[in-house]
């Protein structure tokens, strides 16, 4: 790709910052539903295991929620570092 201005320079590096932006902010709100996919999953359990009629085996129901709780922090994180990201992006260096 040859530029033949410096603005033509300035104007492509924008786009590919505003590029790069709408892709983290697309990531961010997809990891908006991470906490409400975490209690549905407890409640189709929750109530999956009371149609069915077995009676909860409390290592299996720890080992659950231990994996849904371990996800939704992983998610927190992940969204944390884009946001860092983000806002690095948006602001430059200042932050």
């Amino acid at each position: 790709m040859k530029f033949n201005s410096v603005d033509e320079v300035k104007a492509y590096s924008d786009l590919q910052i505003e590029k790069e932006i709408n892709k983290i902010e697309a990531k961010i709100n997809n990891l908006k539903y991470m906490p409400q996919m975490a209690v549905a999953v407890i409640v189709i359990y929750l109530i999956g295991m009371h149609f069915i009629g077995y009676t909860f085996e409390y290592w299996v129901t720890i080992m659950i929620i231990g994996l849904v709780i371990m996800a939704t922090d992983q998610a927190s994180v992940k969204r944390t570092e884009l946001l860092k990201e983000l806002l690095k992006l948006k602001y430059g260096n200042k932050t």
